[in-house]
């Protein structure tokens, strides 16, 4: 028994219409400013430089946690929108911190541990925890301690066999050496620079690695 036509021409009809209201709607929704999708990747500084990496994620207005690893160094970098933020490596323990005052000789390695002995994660942010019990001032912090953070930076950008990887939207408070919106504010490096500065750097590295044959080779004054 054939069906009526028009029946079948009627119904396709009204779906359409329906499908025509859906699509209007799905279109007047999609208008709406789209939100960047996070992101979520890893790789090697062999197949990808880590200055690529950064200045993608600044083009696509990414924020998250840049973990930065190799057989003897470790890194966190808080990646946001408005620059980059070192953070310690591990959760809960002020390993960049320690290594910044005890570079500036503020403390020694033992006095470090035995103030850290009342610290209780989670309670305060170990470098305000520093500046509350007045072993380092905000003035050091703006100043010293900000200039050798930067300099640990440059240093990431400089080393091989990098292996990397990035969170979106990942939590960066257990990491933070200084209150985000504190003195913390005062460690955020802008990315346009860190960046030249870095290829400037990683130039001038390549010419002394290529006029110096060995890091053991010793010169001796010639006459």
């Amino acid at each position: 028994t054939e069906r009526p036509v028009g029946v079948a021409s009627s119904a396709r009809t009204k779906s359409q219409k329906h499908s025509r209201k859906r699509n209007g709607s799905a279109a007047l929704t999609s208008a709406a400013p789209a939100e960047v999708p996070p992101v979520a990747f890893r790789g090697d500084v062999a197949h990808i430089p880590l200055s690529n990496i950064i200045q993608a994620l600044m083009m696509n207005g990414q924020e998250g946690i840049l973990t930065i690893e190799s057989e003897r160094f470790n890194a966190k970098l808080a990646i946001l929108k408005i620059g980059m933020r070192p953070l310690n490596f591990d959760r809960g323990h002020p390993d960049l911190l320690k290594r910044i005052i005890l570079k500036q000789r503020l403390l020694t390695e033992a006095q470090f541990q035995n103030v850290f002995n009342t610290w209780v994660p989670g309670t305060s942010y170990p470098g305000d925890y520093l500046v509350n019990r007045r072993i380092i001032t905000p003035e050091q912090v703006e100043g010293e301690l900000r200039k050798q953070l930067e300099d640990f930076i440059f240093e990431i950008f400089l080393l091989p066999n990098l292996k990397y990887e990035f969170l979106a939207g990942e939590e960066c408070v257990d990491y933070e050496l200084f209150a985000p919106n504190g003195l913390g504010e005062y460690l955020i490096f802008n990315s346009n620079s860190v960046l030249m500065e870095a290829v400037r750097r990683e130039d001038e590295w390549t010419r002394f690695r290529e006029t110096i044959a060995s890091p053991t080779e010793i010169f001796v004054l010639a006459d």
